[in-house]
């Protein structure tokens, strides 16, 4: 019998995201196998996979041949293994680069309040689609904010290095730049015998500058200035080594705005703030490492900058708009928040493209 693409599959498509699944039925049995690398960017018409009868006898043997039926972010969701069947998942294409990322390697934090101290935390559930963090060969990097202060978890196998509270990490960035990390806590075991882990604490500019620059290498050196292990990040040689620079970027920029909020959305200048009934402004300010911006609430905008731009200077208020009550500038800032819900990051923070910044700025006229 011979098979056709048309009658053998069949797509669903959802915004920017399209599964493909087969349709048809066999008595013969079907094994399914890459064309194309997992994750690759791919145009409509490549072969992606392709159907096997896996027959010794040639003139039995069939091959059936999937192609793209859409442009973008091909991944494989069949296996090699597995008899096929009708509803069998083959693959998903994601469309655009911001949808693929969000789908296979999500960030993901979780912020709150300390139950006994009180003190606001960032802890990260998921680092680019692992839930132990960024690897860097042998060694997985966890960033989190936790009693005022950002620590650097480092999780480690002992079988691939051996990491002591001597040794330095050294990050080198794509402009040239190094930050280097010392002074970490002894180490201890982990949820393993093979794995230990440690951590130290990072100052706000490292983590800006791993906001704005991509990490190309790494290099781990003792107290003697031996490098025990050095290698390029992503650790593996792979076809998505900038994406996954980008994924690991992406995560710093988006655990900045979770801690600008932390540090300056709980009482927002409690003495300027004091007299609800006086006039209030409703503003709208950019972080220009990441272009995210913030829509909020202050009796006096520019003194709101100058606060804020004393934990970041990039912050740059961009309009703001008088209202006679603190009650109508709630009003009119709990509408704006509303009406951009979807792009909201955190906060008061959101990710606006250049059409949603022209009509708050006309709102705010």
């Amino acid at each position: 019998m011979e098979y056709l693409e048309k009658d053998l599959v069949y797509y669903e498509r959802t915004g920017d995201v399209v599964n493909c699944y087969l349709k048809f039925d066999s008595e013969e049995r079907f094994n399914v196998y890459e064309s194309v690398n997992d994750c690759d960017y791919v145009k409509i018409g490549d072969e992606l996979l392709h159907l096997s009868n896996n027959s010794y006898l040639e003139k039995y043997k069939k091959v059936i041949p999937i192609f793209a039926s859409d442009e973008g972010y091909f991944v494989n969701r069949s296996s090699c293994i597995d008899k096929i069947h009708p509803g069998y998942h083959l693959y998903t294409i994601y469309k655009s680069a911001d949808v693929f990322q969000n789908a296979v390697f999500p960030s993901e934090f979780v912020t709150g309040n300390d139950s006994f101290t009180q003190e606001p935390f960032i802890k990260a559930t998921l680092y680019g689609g692992n839930k132990d963090g960024f690897y860097f060969g042998g060694m997985a990097l966890r960033l989190e904010f936790i009693n005022n202060k950002h620590t650097l978890n480092v999780l480690y196998n002992t079988e691939y290095i051996q990491f002591t509270n001597k040794c330095t990490l050294h990050l080198l960035l794509e402009d040239g730049s190094i930050l280097n990390f010392s002074g970490f806590k002894k180490p201890v075991k982990y949820y393993e015998n093979k794995h230990k882990i440690t951590s130290t604490t990072l100052n706000t500019r490292d983590i800006e500058f791993l906001s704005c620059k991509k990490v190309i290498k790494w290099q781990l050196i003792n107290d003697e200035g031996i490098v025990l292990k050095e290698s390029d990040f992503p650790a593996r040689k792979s076809h998505l080594t900038d994406f996954l620079r980008k994924v690991f970027q992406d995560y710093f920029i988006k655990y900045l705005s979770l801690y600008n909020d932390i540090k300056t959305g709980v009482e927002e200048d409690s003495k300027v703030e004091e007299i609800t009934n006086s006039s209030c402004f409703v503003y709208l300010m950019v972080d220009t490492t990441n272009n995210f911006h913030k829509i909020g609430i202050s009796n006096n905008p520019q003194y709101r900058e100058h606060t804020l731009q004393s934990d970041k200077p990039t912050i740059e208020l961009l309009c703001a708009k008088e209202y006679p009550t603190r009650v109508i500038a709630e009003a009119i800032e709990s509408a704006l928040h509303k009406a951009f819900a979807s792009k909201r990051i955190r906060g008061e923070w959101f990710n606006l493209d250049a059409s949603e910044i022209e009509d708050i700025k006309k709102t705010l006229k």
